[in-house]
């Protein structure tokens, strides 16, 4: 599916030496690594240590029972055990976050505008694109060694991370809510491969401006301990969450309203598991699953989630 969910997990977080009080370098939460490097100076990307530099994770590697949409963080959401793969217990904390979108096979809407030089050319539109950013609360991880007196400027730094990635979500979804992409192929494969390369660019550049933003934001703010430097960060942040499209920051109505996208992803699960009866642990999950989308919790986007994840599961 084109507009499936992300198949990585991006994870950094916050680098200390020891027990000492003064954070001196941070990783940005969700940054592809490989594409920081690329777009802005190695000098800047090698102003990290190696160790603290961002991790991307094959989201099989997770759980993802536990995930929650962008909010003010606290040390309770960080549940890991231990450091995600490729960090190691010098790190002061690690943050999984990725993005989730709504956008399926039944999401589009084409078309057709006839032929050109010899190729079927085609309008798409989505109906009604949503994209996500969330953070799992499984993955994400603390160290118990951080100094007391450091712990509120790490969690103010994690939650300007995950406010970075809310903002190309939000700005993901208003722009896909308006784009048209103008496709073209001699075949069906062809049309699906044009599709699929215009989503990709266009994903592109949101990680591009997400790196930029994750990058700079380190410089200022992990290099020294600057927490009216950070601040500001934040409180920019806030202000640009506040007057930008809102993709599900608010509290859920307690009323549930309907998401049929969530309702069909769930039948689709508990169709698939009643055949199982052999995996218990399945229905396990669509029982988790379909609580999620009833009150109190009138959580859609993680209903959805486990049902695809007990779905995925059922097939393997």
């Amino acid at each position: 599916m084109i507009g499936s969910r992300w198949l990585k997990i991006f994870t950094a977080g916050t680098a200390f030496g020891g027990r000492r009080r003064v954070p001196r370098s941070t990783g940005a939460s969700g940054r592809l690594p490989v594409f920081a490097c690329l777009v802005l100076s190695l000098a800047a990307c090698s102003a990290l240590p190696e160790y603290a530099r961002p991790v991307t994770l094959d989201i099989d590697q997770l759980e993802m029972q536990d995930v929650i949409r962008y909010r003010p963080l606290e040390r309770s959401d960080f549940k890991g055990e231990q450091p995600p793969p490729g960090f190691d217990h010098r790190m002061g904390a690690a943050i999984c976050a990725f993005f989730e979108n709504n956008i399926d096979d039944g999401s589009f809407r084409f078309v057709y505008l006839g032929m050109e030089n010899y190729r079927h050319v085609y309008d798409v539109t989505l109906d009604d694109p949503q994209v996500w950013a969330l953070m799992d609360r499984d993955c994400s991880w603390w160290n118990p060694g951080i100094d007391e007196t450091v712990e509120a400027y790490v969690l103010e730094h994690e939650e300007v991370h995950f406010a970075l990635f809310e903002l190309i979500a939000r700005k993901w979804s208003a722009q896909l809510e308006t784009t048209v992409f103008r496709i073209s192929g001699g075949d069906e494969s062809e049309l699906k491969r044009d599709m699929q390369a215009q989503f990709d660019e266009f994903w592109q550049s949101g990680k591009h401006e997400l790196d930029a933003r994750n990058l700079e934001f380190d410089e200022q703010t992990s290099a020294v301990f600057d927490p009216e430097k950070q601040k500001q960060w934040l409180a920019g942040l806030r202000g640009e969450l506040s007057s930008g499209v809102d993709t599900g920051f608010s509290p859920p109505d307690p009323a549930c309203p309907e998401d049929a996208k969530t309702r069909e992803a769930l039948a689709r699960a508990r169709r698939t598991v009643e055949d199982l009866r052999d995996r218990p642990e399945l229905a396990g999950l669509v029982d988790e699953a379909e609580a999620a989308a009833r009150p109190p919790e009138c959580d859609p986007v993680r209903a959805r989630i486990l049902a695809d994840k007990a779905y995925r599961l059922s097939t393997q």
